[in-house]
This record gives structure tokens, C-alpha cells and sequence, in this order.
């Protein structure tokens, strides 16, 4: 069995766009984003030609614009999938 894990984080500050509250007026600061993501990856080998897989990623996204009328800056999303490879 194999397992894979890893984090990683990345920030984005508008040095040009102010951010808004939830009316859509803008506020006295610049508008940033955050965004998380967490990955969980095992692989099972069953014989030498098959491999089972199971996958998790677990991502969290935050903003201070509120406004979200056409697109959503605070959420957390988690995907899961689950597979099987044969070589041949």
C-alpha cells in the first residue's frame, strides 16, 4: 500500500479592486482570496497487473468580498473518487 498526502495554500491580494459587503458596496480595503486544498491519495496493489485507488481532496476557499452575486468566494468543496488499474 502507498499513501500520498500533501497541503497546500495560496493567497491573492487586488492591490487594484476593493472588495464589497454583501450589498454591493465597496469597503475601505482591497479584496484578497484564500484558498486551501488538502489531498489523501492511498494505492492497494492487489497482484502485479491490478491496483486499487482511492482519492480525497478536501478544498477551502475565503474571501473578505461578500458580495457574491455572480460568483461564490467562500466555500469548501470535498471530492472523493475511487478506481481500479489493470496493466497490461
Amino acid at each position: 500500500m502507498s499513501i500520498g498526502l500533501s497541503y497546500s495554500f495560496h493567497k491573492t491580494v487586488y492591490g487594484y479592486r476593493k472588495a464589497k459587503n454583501d450589498t454591493g458596496l465597496y469597503k475601505e480595503s482591497n479584496q484578497w482570496e484564500t484558498m486551501r486544498k488538502f489531498f489523501l491519495g492511498l494505492e492497494y496493489t492487489i497482484s502485479k497487473k491490478w491496483n486499487l485507488a482511492a482519492n480525497w481532496n478536501h478544498i477551502i476557499s475565503e474571501s473578505n468580498n461578500d458580495d457574491e452575486s455572480f460568483y461564490m468566494y467562500d466555500y469548501t468543496l470535498n471530492s472523493y473518487s475511487l478506481g481500479t488499474s489493470y496493466k497490461f
